[in-house]
């Protein structure tokens, strides 16, 4: 006995405490003290388990600490801070938000109390048949659980508001530090310490304040409801019995935390996983036209399934890791119910608690053990909820930490931007770089000792191959980019990127999500530009025509306009804003030469002083100086003035250096079309159900079929552990009345062993329902992802029919519905096996006319709750459209961060995604406060009301009871088993409650998947067949390649824009295709490569692979190594020794032929990088040409794809196409280099006039 009660000791039980529990134990049980020793002796082993952990985490923490970070920032230990923050002061809102969580637990705890002496009173009550006494009681339980209720619903309203609150604040004051000091641009090109900021900002804010409030509210509760409880039992038991109680759960929460795993890495991984996901998405989306054109929908879809399945991989390693802790964590809190066990009934096996002979005394008794029974429950529960309370904290603080980083390399940058400006900038009245040293971010240096001066009035024209640094100059003048050495002068020169007296016109123009006005006032607000003035602004550059569409709306006009059409309105910006100075980078590559005169004449007029950047010496006679980057980190400035005004681009042929023949002509202006038959409606509520259950609903042979047959098991497992609990508890209270110790003692072991049981169902159940959740989600995945790439799919819904929200549709709505519905599998289980159960078990007791009213009770609260429900799938829908529109937003000012900065356009940016922010803040809590009134309902009529129906239930069984023992035993463990099993249920009939409202919840996001499969579907197998009139027929002709038939070029809009069109083009003759803009020439590409139907006429085309190659406007650079995007829509590389050596040896004679071989000197075949932000636009569009060698198709269709490199280039590329025996259709604004195609299409007005010519060298 002493052995024994040491080693209890050991592990902290008191010792007078510790030698009566082994003294009971060895005395009634002899025959098990070598089980005793097995237990005692595992215990041991453990505890040297877990000290061995904790020395190695303590060692492993220590060799932490030594690798202190260089730059100043940590990685961890921002949640204090960040919590900090967020309450400022004593009086701050959320403060008090905190201090009203305390209370309203401390008013639930005082209820539960009352709850608890009027539960033991009605149970004396039935036992003693005291009808008076029962009656009263239960008008009172009905007024405190009313009150419970509106207690409970209202502390989850505080805590939901607390943390919408939390995310404001956070929100707003990242936007606030993002758009400081050009931090949105830095953290995504410049410094690369801090990886994806929109996810931070989005979604590591929302998952932080979603736990943090969560965790301290369950925190107070251990603190309130612990405190409480201990108090309540020391002043009726004893302070003896009230300390034993605080032996296991301090023993718990040691040993869980002690063995609790570090998930800060995981949650890092997990993150940066989904983030590089969702990046991939968002990437399709920008760029669904180059991919369509190039045909590359296999190549995204294994890029997408890769980061997929890697992300797949690594959540299944953490569901592993959670249910390994799970069931420990676990055990240590259901042994809680063993401890309670001792603590409730011991005392009422001696001293004065002991029932005498009485039936008043054994009333009274029953009546104290009840309630002493939710005193003991409550306080244990809620002092072990502290061992859960830690791997919450490790998740907030790991989402803490990332926020928190962020925050602080952006103080950081800002810190670094203000000793800049006072160091590297001076203001003065004209721009002059003295003695500056270009370098990239990544320390590649590209000029040295800069210097030349641009004065108000004096053209400065900037020249020099691709990658030389020039487009490099002006980010390092807007302080993108640090200097090294060397001081800048501009006008207001503390200023962030390049506006007010400089602005910038960057090739491919920036437009701001709003209407006409505000792309013309922007960064302005358009509030001060009036009708005439549009008016005259558009009319300048010969948009006027724009007038006529909705042009007060809100559009995303970069997918409404041209190219061209955007630069003409990027030029009506500069002329509204009139600088002293305006930066024209590749600025006029799509428009007429006529347009580009214009704006220099314009600029001329209005005292603008233009800085050029091209590739075209023909600008020479624009421009007074001309400064030249040799590629080489050297420059040569020399003088402009005078220089010959050349017809055309210098070393081009032009139009007045052949001879035309007219061949054909269309003046006749095109027939009317209807628009493009819109996307159907989703199918909503069962229809969608029914549209995915054959994933949900496998067939057996699937994995997933088994996970839900083990899932059912450990199911029905839990409801026969419940059963056995209900008859345990109701055993251990007989046996108080009949002072049977030693049964006692077997019931403690037997509840050890449930709890054993228990805490391996419990996380097993949560585990199965991880994995089902996960296998669900790659289900779905892949079956949208085959469709999505299924015959431009993609495409057509991002588009042709402009369907925003893609990449929330397949990353975040689809992980929720897939994560709910795995998560409602058991809870749909569980109460129908319950009900079933227990109504069998319950009719033998009480009848089956007392089971038919819990029936009717139920049936009518299912009724009465539906009828008054919100619609919640209405709500869940808009909330996730809103957070996609916030993260699109937010995506968006990453993608096109260069241009804001160039423009100033922070705090326009800034108030758009405030607002953005401000009108999701609104709804979220206007649901909130939604779920409130019906929380209160739905609480009292599912789980506070029920209580009352079970009491009366159990009083009618009471009264009709013949004691024949003379103690009641009997009755009294039919009592306690009834109103187990009747409680059981009830809240099975309140989880059926629960489910319905749950399934709501469901269903907004099942019908925005639904809805995005219907799509899909509609756009693989109706779309084309609705509208293609053509055929694509093998040609007839032996030299015909290409050809249109009376074809119709006509918009999604159903504008016609192209009239009957007929056109050949044969093997080896080049076809250049010109028009203003909107005349049609990108939509002649589009028709031609299929990603548009052909609504009139028939086109013969190549049908065999790679004979036709599509070379978009705009370079697309895939998300894999540099040798892929040479060789993309296929890899380079796969794994053959021979076959890669041949390729690499292949495009390493391609680099060199298209001038940029220098590229092998930086980066390697297998270098991964951001490559449209790594690589200038000429480099991009030669390396779009290298795709076209590499492949070497029997035709290739150039959308403007050359305009970003010098005219050399330009004509030996074409030469090379031409040797390659590639024919080239030339879609250009500029019409140049025309001795190398044998026919010309003009597109006249885009009203359907056209004009085909032949073209041939001029007699000599």
């Amino acid at each position: 006995v002493s052995v024994v009660s040491v080693e209890m000791q050991v592990y902290g039980l008191p010792p007078r405490l510790a030698m009566r529990f082994a003294w009971a134990y060895l005395k009634y049980n002899k025959k098990n003290v070598f089980l005793l020793t097995l237990v005692v002796v595992a215990f041991r082993i453990v505890l040297l388990q877990l000290r061995g952990g904790r020395k190695r985490r303590v060692r492993a923490s220590k060799e932490n600490d030594k690798k202190k970070p260089t730059d100043g920032i940590k990685e961890r230990g921002y949640l204090k801070k960040l919590i900090r923050m967020l309450m400022p002061s004593f009086w701050h809102t959320s403060t008090l938000s905190l201090l009203g969580i305390v209370l309203m637990q401390l008013i639930r705890t005082v209820i539960t109390d009352r709850l608890a002496v009027i539960a033991g009173r009605l149970f004396k009550a039935c036992y003693l048949r005291e009808k008076e006494t029962f009656m009263q009681m239960i008008k009172e339980n009905v007024f405190q659980t009313l009150a419970l209720s509106a207690t409970v619903a209202t502390l989850k309203l505080i805590t939901t508001r607390l943390s919408i609150n939390w995310r404001s604040m956070l929100t707003r004051k990242l936007h606030k530090e993002y758009f400081q000091q050009l931090s949105y641009y830095k953290l995504s090109f410049v410094d690369k310490r801090v990886s994806n900021p929109v996810q931070r900002i989005t979604e590591d804010v929302t998952k932080l304040c979603e736990i943090l409030p969560g965790v301290l509210g369950d925190l107070m509760h251990c603190t309130v409801e612990g405190g409480y409880f201990t108090w309540r039992l020391g002043h009726d038991l004893g302070w003896g019995w009230a300390a034993a109680s605080w032996f296991w759960p301090i023993f718990a929460v040691k040993f869980v935390v002690s063995i609790a795993p570090d998930e800060r890495k995981l949650i890092s991984e997990k993150q940066s996983l989904e983030a590089s996901y969702r990046e991939a998405h968002a990437h399709v989306v920008t760029h669904c036209e180059s991919i369509a054109a190039l045909g590359g929908e296999d190549r995204e879809s294994e890029v997408l399934s890769t980061r997929f399945k890697k992300l797949c991989a690594h959540l299944a390693k953490m569901h592993d890791i959670d249910w390994k802790f799970g069931m420990v964590a676990a055990f240590a809190r259901y042994f809680g119910t063993t401890i309670a066990m001792i603590l409730i009934v011991g005392p009422f096996f001696t001293g004065k608690n002991r029932p005498s002979g009485s039936m008043d005394s054994k009333g009274e008794v029953l009546s104290k053990m009840r309630y002493t029974a939710t005193v003991i429950i409550n306080e244990l529960w809620a002092v072990t909820s502290l061992a859960l309370c830690y791997p919450k904290l490790i998740r907030a603080s790991s989402y803490g930490d990332r926020v928190g980083k962020m925050m602080a390399v952006m103080a950081q940058l800002r810190d670094r931007a203000d000793a800049a400006g006072t160091t590297h900038f001076k203001e003065g009245s004209c721009i002059a770089f003295e003695g500056v040293e270009i370098r990239t971010p990544a320390g590649t240096l590209l000029a040295e000792n800069v210097n030349f001066q641009v004065d108000p009035k004096t053209n400065f024209l900037i020249t020099g191959p691709n990658g030389a640094g020039k487009s490099s100059l002006f980010r390092c003048l807007g302080a993108l980019w640090n200097i090294p050495t060397g001081v800048i002068t501009k006008p207001h020169s503390a200023g962030e990127g390049l506006h007010g007296d400089v602005f910038y016109l960057p090739q491919k123009p920036y437009n701001v999500l709003g209407s006409l006005a505000d792309q013309i006032t922007y960064p302005a607000p358009s509030s001060s530009l009036s009708r005439k003035e549009l008016t005259h602004l558009l009319d300048l550059v010969g948009l006027d025509y724009l007038l006529n569409q909705k042009y007060t709306d809100t559009k995303n006009w970069e997918a409404s306009l041209s190219l061209g059409e955007t630069q003409r309105l990027a030029m009506a910006r500069l002329f509204y804003h009139s600088p002293r100075f305006a930066i024209l980078d590749e600025c006029t590559s799509g428009v007429t030469d006529s347009m580009e005169r214009k704006l220099y004449e314009l600029c001329a007029e209005r005292d603008i002083t233009c800085i050029t950047i091209s590739h075209r010496p023909a600008l020479k006679e624009f421009h007074t100086l001309q400064f030249a980057l040799d590629g080489n980190q050297g420059y040569s400035i020399e003088n402009c003035a005078g220089a010959a005004r050349t017809r055309n681009r210098i070393g081009t042929v032009g139009e007045e250096d052949v001879q035309i023949d007219e061949l054909a002509t269309q003046t006749e202006a095109g027939k009317t079309y209807s628009a493009l038959p819109a996307l159907p409606k989703a199918p909503k509520g069962w229809q969608a159900w029914g549209k995915m259950s054959p994933i949900f609903l496998p067939g057996a042979s699937d994995p997933a079929a088994r996970k839900l047959v083990i899932a059912a098991l450990l199911t029905c497992s839990r409801v026969l552990l419940s059963d056995r609990i209900a008859h345990l508890n109701s055993t251990t209270t007989s046996q108080v009345l009949t002072q049977d110790r030693a049964g006692f003692i077997r019931q403690c072991f037997l509840s050890a062993f449930q709890s054993l049981l228990q805490s391996i169902s419990a996380p097993s159940l949560t585990y199965i329902a991880n994995t089902l959740s996960l296998q669900w989600r790659q289900a779905f995945t892949t079956r949208l992802l085959k469709a999505y790439f299924m015959k431009g799919a993609f495409y057509k819904v991002c588009q042709v029919h402009n369907q925003t929200g893609m990449t929330q549709r397949f990353t975040s709505d689809v992980s929720k519905m897939c994560t709910e519905v795995a998560d409602m599998f058991p809870d749909l289980i569980k109460p129908i096996v319950e009900i079933t159960w227990f109504t069998a078990t319950m009719g033998k007791h009480i009848g089956w006319d007392s089971t038919r009213i819990l029936y009717g009770y139920a049936i009518a609260s299912l009724l009465f709750l539906r009828a008054i429900r919100p619609d919640f799938a209405g709500m869940v829908a808009k909330s996730q459209d809103l957070e996609g529109s916030f993260e699109r937003l937010h995506t968006r000012v990453q993608t096109h961060a260069e241009s804001i900065a160039f423009f100033g356009g922070h705090e326009r940016e800034k108030a758009i995604l405030d607002n953005q922010w401000l009108e999701l803040e609104k709804h979220l809590k206007k649901v909130s406060l939604q779920h409130w009134w019906y929380n209160i309902l739905d609480e009292f009529t599912t789980r506070q009301l029920p209580h009352i129906v079970t009491w009366m239930l159990s009083w009618k069984y009471a009264i009709h009871y013949n004691i024949k023992d003379g103690v009641g035993a009997s009755m009294v463990h039919d009592l306690r088993w009834m109103a187990s099993a009747v409680s059981h249920t009830f809240t099975a009939f309140g989880d059926v409650l629960q489910l319905d409202k749950h399934l709501q919840e469901v269903t907004g996001y099942s019908n925005r998947v639904a809805e995005t499969t219907a799509w899909l579907d509609v756009a693989i197998r109706d779309y084309d067949a609705a509208v293609k009139k053509a055929s694509n027929k093998t040609p007839t002709g032996e030299d015909t390649f290409i050809g249109f038939s009376d074809v119709d070029i006509v918009s999604p809009a159903g504008v016609c824009l192209v009239n009957q069109l007929n056109v050949d083009v044969c093997h080896g003759s080049n076809l250049l295709v010109t028009g203003p803009n909107g005349g049609g020439k990108t939509s002649f590409f589009r028709v031609l490569g299929g990603l548009w139907p052909t609504r009139g006429g028939y086109i013969d085309r190549p049908v065999t692979k790679n004979s036709l190659m599509l070379v978009p406007q705009r370079p697309y650079s895939v998300l894999s190594t540099f040798a892929d995007q040479m060789t993309y829509p296929t890899k380079a590389f796969n794994g053959n020794a021979a076959h890669d050596a041949e390729v690499e040896k292949k495009l390493t004679s391609l680099l060199e032929q298209v001038g940029i071989s220098y590229l092998l000197e930086r980066f390697k075949w297998d270098t991964v990088t951001k490559w449209e932000d790594t690589l200038s636009l000429g480099e991009q569009q030669r390396i779009g040409m290298t795709r076209v060698f590499f492949h070497a198709p029997k035709c290739a269709i150039l959308d403007q794809c050359t305009d970003a490199v010098s005219v050399d280039v330009e004509k030996k590329l074409y030469e090379l196409a031409r040797q390659s025996g590639t024919t080239i259709i030339t879609i250009a604004q500029r019409p140049g280099l025309w001795d190398l195609h044998e026919k010309h299409l003009h597109l006249v007005d885009g009203r359907g006039q056209w004009k085909l010519s032949s073209i041939s060298p001029l007699s000599p």
